[in-house]
């Protein structure tokens, strides 16, 4: 009898360390399919994360130091990139600031500091002298102005209007009705609305 009790006991033992692993190999697949998704979405920061707690779960998860490494690497181009964009956005407007016609620096500074950083990163600085010359006599009205570029490349419209609805979609409707063709069009919001 107490043999038999014995042996219940370490059936019950091996039951619940199998369990235990069993708990284990699902918290890590879980956590490395997290890590994945995070991965596969270009979230690379909280990638790398992830990965290192899959990899603190079971050391040797090949995937999961492969992908690691290679959210790593993909995390340090993409801040290697955001330098070397912010750098040439210094750039451009410091380029700029030597084309805007009789307006103080600090003022044109503050227009700039009007703009979300998108429209720098697809502006060059003659975009942004031109277009702070534009709005620098700007008084809470509309403005329309063609800008004329060399006579072998395209013009181009600048139009700076308050935000309101579907105000992108009825701009480029009437320039479609007038028979104006256009190759590229941007969009960019200021912080005042």
């Amino acid at each position: 009898m107490k043999y038999t009790k014995l042996y219940i006991l370490i059936a019950g033992l091996f039951f619940s360390m199998s369990l235990f692993a069993q708990n284990l190999e699902d918290e890590v697949e879980f956590l490395y399919i997290k890590a994945k998704y995070l991965y596969d979405t270009d979230r690379h920061e909280d990638a790398v994360n992830s990965f290192n707690k899959v990899i603190q779960k079971d050391a040797n998860h090949q995937d999961a130091l492969v992908l690691r490494g290679a959210s790593k690497f993909s995390l340090a181009a993409y801040q290697g990139a955001m330098k070397d964009i912010n750098k040439s956005i210094k750039e451009e407007k410091i380029k700029a600031l030597k084309l805007i016609d009789n307006h103080e620096d600090e003022d044109v500074k503050k227009l700039w500091e009007m703009f979300y950083p998108d429209y720098f990163k697809s502006s060059d600085f003659k975009d942004l002298a031109q277009h702070a010359n534009i709005l620098s006599s700007r008084k809470n009205q509309s403005i329309v102005q063609l800008i004329e570029k060399e006579d072998d490349s395209l013009s181009s419209i600048f139009i700076y209007t308050k935000d309101r609805a579907n105000v992108f979609a009825t701009i480029i409707g009437i320039l479609d009705s007038e028979n104006i063709n256009f190759v590229d069009a941007k969009l960019h919001a200021m912080r005042d609305g």
